[in-house]
């Protein structure tokens, strides 16, 4: 049963194969995910990266990611960043010099159901970070941005994972601009890990 998690919200709850979950189940998944920035009287600069990740479900809807992987299950920290062609110029970036990186990971995120649109969306709890590095504008740039603690995004049931989809808001703030500037676009799918099929109910 759901509880009041806010005056807009109700937290809501994981299930694997239909019993919720009492305690931290690993998931995995699969994310693509467009970062960018955009700069004043510059224009934007942009990329989309691949990669896996693993985290955990648990009890009142709280879910984290504790590692991004790349295609060959390495963990991507700054020094073992994502590259192409896992990720991708879409703006400005030249695509070889491309880097990307997670930080302040784990990112901690909680399930809930909004009243008003009975949708679920997945709440971030603490902040999230990454960092883009690619040659722009005719220099190599650096961009570190954070995430803030209730950026959201929508969460469904699909036919054998969970869909996690949508646009952070609000933006991120970057090193670059110093400005909430930081636009992120993902769609992913979470799975329970060798557990059984994971779900979400009110």
């Amino acid at each position: 049963m759901a509880v009041a998690a806010s005056a807009a919200t109700l937290l809501a709850e994981w299930l694997v194969t239909g019993v919720g979950v009492t305690t931290l189940t690993s998931t995995e998944g699969e994310a693509k995910v467009l970062l960018a920035d955009s700069v004043p009287l510059l224009g934007e600069i942009s990329v989309t990266c691949t990669a896996k990740f693993d985290g955990s479900v648990g009890a009142n809807g709280e879910d984290e990611i504790t590692e991004v992987l790349n295609a060959s299950a390495v963990a991507v920290t700054l020094t073992k960043p994502l590259i192409p062609p896992e990720c991708k110029t879409q703006k400005t970036c030249e695509e070889a010099s491309i880097k990307v990186s997670p930080e302040l990971l784990p990112w901690h995120t909680n399930l809930a159901l909004e009243e008003a649109s009975g949708l679920f969306i997945d709440q971030a709890t603490s902040e999230a970070g990454y960092n883009v590095i690619c040659k722009a504008f005719g220099l190599t740039e650096e961009d570190e941005c954070i995430a803030a603690v209730g950026s959201s995004g929508k969460v469904s049931n699909g036919a054998t994972d969970v869909l996690l989809e949508g646009e952070l808001s609000p933006r991120a703030t970057c090193t670059f601009t110093k400005e909430k500037s930081g636009i992120v676009v993902f769609e992913s799918g979470l799975t329970a890990t060798l557990t059984g099929t994971l779900t979400v109910s009110e």
